[in-house]
């Protein structure tokens, strides 16, 4: 919410902001527990016995994807922006990791 509404947080450090962690703390909490699992059967979908690991390659990729947004959080600081854009590497970790699908061999 103060991402998207300037002013809507304390100022970090002060004494009002360091009084809302707790119920910041618990708020989380709770809504990760709300959403974690419906979220968890996303984590199967797709994934059948015939699956194979990932290449190398797309490993190497995914991890880049998964920690340069990180990364540039810990460096800019989180904003509107760098949420936003964040995102889609993250996601294309998740789906460079899933592996690919076996294919049958066949006989010359």
């Amino acid at each position: 919410m103060a991402l998207i509404v300037p002013g809507a947080a304390p100022l970090p450090g002060s004494a009002d902001w360091w009084a809302t962690r707790p119920v910041v703390f618990v708020v989380l909490v709770i809504v990760r527990g709300l959403l974690s699992v419906p979220l968890a059967r996303i984590e199967t979908i797709g994934v059948s016995p015939a699956s194979t690991r990932p290449r190398p390659r797309a490993v190497a990729v995914a991890r880049t994807s998964a920690f340069l947004p990180l990364f540039l959080v810990t460096v800019y600081g989180l904003d509107t922006t760098l949420l936003l854009c964040g995102t889609v590497p993250l996601a294309a970790s998740v789906v460079l990791l899933r592996g690919r699908r076996a294919t049958p061999h066949r006989a010359a």
